[in-house]
């Protein structure tokens, strides 16, 4: 029993400094300081195509933004931060519409859910991506 306890000590210590070096290592992934952009797999499979996606994405929405300018300043960019959210969600729940269309099962409730989703996912992304934009277009 003693020698047991003797190796358990030793390896222990082995174990302690690995646990340690993996919740430091979880803890470094979701740091708020860094962002996915940093990451090079989020940036090819996320990113880039949303990119893609939000640019087409924006057109129709640019357009529904106009429709609220003669109603002040104050409406514009509450109606304005609503539609970035809206359409940085939907251009990043494109992993879900993927496997939705590879199953040909597509409906408009998909966009609906995968875009929810996006935003729950990626909120904190996101959040910074609208903050950006206001500050570029209202000056705040």
């Amino acid at each position: 029993m003693m020698k047991l306890n003797q190796i358990l000590k030793k390896d222990g210590i082995k174990y302690k400094y690995l646990i340690m070096g993996l919740i430091n290592h979880i803890k470094d992934i979701f740091d708020d300081e860094k962002h996915l952009e940093e990451n090079e797999i989020f940036r090819l499979l996320i990113f880039t195509p949303a990119t893609i996606i939000s640019s087409i994405i924006s057109i129709p929405l640019t357009i529904i933004g106009i429709i609220f300018i003669p109603f002040g300043k104050t409406i514009q960019k509450f109606t304005t931060r609503i539609l970035l959210f809206v359409q940085h969600g939907i251009s990043m729940g494109h992993l879900y519409y993927l496997e939705e269309y590879i199953f040909d099962s597509l409906e408009y409730t998909d966009i609906l859910v995968g875009g929810t989703l996006a935003i729950i996912a990626f909120y904190r992304t996101i959040k910074r991506l609208v903050d950006e934009t206001m500050v570029k277009t209202f000056g705040e």
